[in-house]
């Protein structure tokens, strides 16, 4: 999805804008989101986006997309011990689209697969346009190909990944990306 925003050759330019931005304004979430955002998705760089997240964190620790996005960071760095104890910081989750799908993620990481469809779903629900909703189902089909095809569960992976370009429609999204990445090694 950052491809439609961002012109490929300018990324890294963004980057460096955000951070000098960050060293004067280290107190403003959506650039901390918005560079998380990059790391992660665009370059799947989550080490770089736990590191950013962090020091975000420093700053504004009560702050729900900071909590979330280290979360989420570290789940999908399978830091889980680390990504739990963030957890317990966030505050209001149940309307909150983003940590909803989070603890998704985290519940099908542990292996707790109809809970975290079930938060999925619920993070699909609260979303208030569709674009969001189908990347939040996107990811959830992303996330639970993934757990299959770790598993040897072939079957179920391609399945889950056929419904991410389902929901997708012909149009290419980050998520549509990392479902093509996964079905290459689907034996």
């Amino acid at each position: 999805m950052l491809y439609r925003y961002f012109n490929t050759n300018k990324v890294r330019d963004s980057i460096i804008s955000i951070r000098r931005f960050l060293k004067v304004n280290r107190k403003f979430p959506p650039a901390y989101a918005l560079l998380s955002n990059i790391y992660s998705e665009y370059f799947n760089n989550y080490k770089a986006a736990i590191l950013l997240n962090e020091e975000g964190y420093k700053y504004l620790p009560h702050e729900a997309s900071i909590i979330n996005n280290l979360t989420y960071s570290y789940l999908m760095n399978d830091e889980i011990d680390k990504a739990e104890e963030m957890l317990k910081n966030a505050k209001d989750t149940e309307n909150n689209i983003f940590l909803n799908a989070t603890r998704g993620l985290f519940n099908i990481k542990r292996g707790n697969i109809e809970e975290g469809r079930r938060l999925y779903n619920l993070a699909a629900q609260l979303a208030r346009d569709e674009i969001l909703y189908d990347l939040v189902l996107q990811k959830k089909y992303l996330e639970l190909g993934r757990y299959y095809l770790n598993y040897g569960e072939n079957k179920k992976a391609k399945s889950n990944i056929d419904k991410v370009f389902a929901i997708a429609r012909g149009k290419d999204t980050i998520f549509t990306i990392h479902a093509k990445e996964l079905r290459e090694k689907i034996k």
